[in-house]
């Protein structure tokens, strides 16, 4: 049995850069509640580029 695992990414950062070259405009994240935030894939790495 082969046990190898291919990812095609090295991490959380990776990943969300590529979806962004990907669909950058596409919402990505909805926050429910009083004013139902909705975030892109760009406003979002936009906001984890600051921290």
């Amino acid at each position: 049995m082969d046990s190898s695992l291919n990812l095609e990414y090295n991490n959380v950062c990776d990943l969300l850069s590529a979806k962004v070259k990907e669909n950058n405009e596409k919402v990505f994240l909805i926050c429910p509640g009083k004013d139902n935030d909705q975030f892109t894939y760009s406003e979002f790495k936009a906001i984890v580029d600051q921290t």
